[in-house]
C-alpha cells in the first residue's frame, strides 16, 4: 500500500503548491473541512485557526487553493537519480580516454568535419553501448555500470561533454 499525503492544489490549474505552503496550510485547510463536515474533535481542533490573522489567511488561501491527497514516493532510490555515478562518470579523464581512443579507432583515417563531432561521438556512443559484445560496452560495465541501466538521449550526452569541457577549462 503506498503512503499518502496532503498537499495544496490549485482549483483553476490543477498545479501543487510548494512544499513550503502545503506544509504549514495543508492541514489546516483539511481540518477546516472536517469541521463543516461535523468530523472535527480531538487532533482536528488543534489544528482549526485560532487568531483572526490565521483566519484571514486560510480565507485567502482557501479561494485559490483546496486540499488534495497525493501519493508519496517510494523510498526506493532509482538507477536514474544516481546523480553521484553520473557525475563521477563525467569527470574520470581515464574513462573519456579510453572511449575517445575506441571512437579514434572506429574512425581510423576517414577523417572529415562530419566524423569528429561531439554529435557523432554521442550517437557512436550510444550504438556502442547497445552492443553487449562489444569493448566499448565492457569498459563501460567495468568502470561505470551506471551508464548501461539507463538510456540517456543524445543531449544528454552533449551536455557531458560540455561540461567536461567547461571544466577543462577552469582547471
Amino acid at each position: 500500500m503506498r503512503a499518502e499525503h496532503l498537499v495544496l492544489r490549485n482549483k483553476f490549474s490543477g498545479k501543487i503548491a510548494s512544499r513550503n505552503d502545503h506544509l504549514k496550510l495543508a492541514m489546516t485547510l483539511e481540518a477546516c473541512r472536517l469541521e463543516e463536515l461535523k468530523m472535527g474533535g480531538g487532533i482536528v481542533s488543534l489544528l482549526l485557526p485560532r487568531t483572526l490573522e490565521q483566519k484571514k489567511v486560510v480565507y485567502k488561501v482557501s479561494k485559490n487553493f483546496a486540499p488534495d491527497r497525493v501519493f508519496a514516493r517510494s523510498g526506493v532510490k532509482k538507477i536514474n537519480s544516481d546523480k553521484l555515478n553520473f557525475t563521477k562518470a563525467i569527470k574520470d579523464d581515464n574513462f573519456w580516454t579510453n572511449l575517445a581512443a575506441a571512437y579514434g579507432s572506429k574512425i581510423g583515417n576517414k577523417h572529415g568535419p562530419q566524423r569528429i563531432t561531439a554529435k557523432a561521438f554521442t550517437q557512436w556512443l550510444k550504438n556502442e553501448l547497445k552492443n553487449k559484445c562489444g569493448p566499448v560496452y565492457k569498459l563501460t560495465k567495468i568502470s561505470y555500470p551506471v551508464l548501461l541501466d539507463v538510456s540517456r538521449a543524445d543531449r544528454w550526452w552533449a551536455d557531458a561533454i560540455s561540461q567536461r569541457r567547461k571544466r577543462r577549462v577552469k582547471d
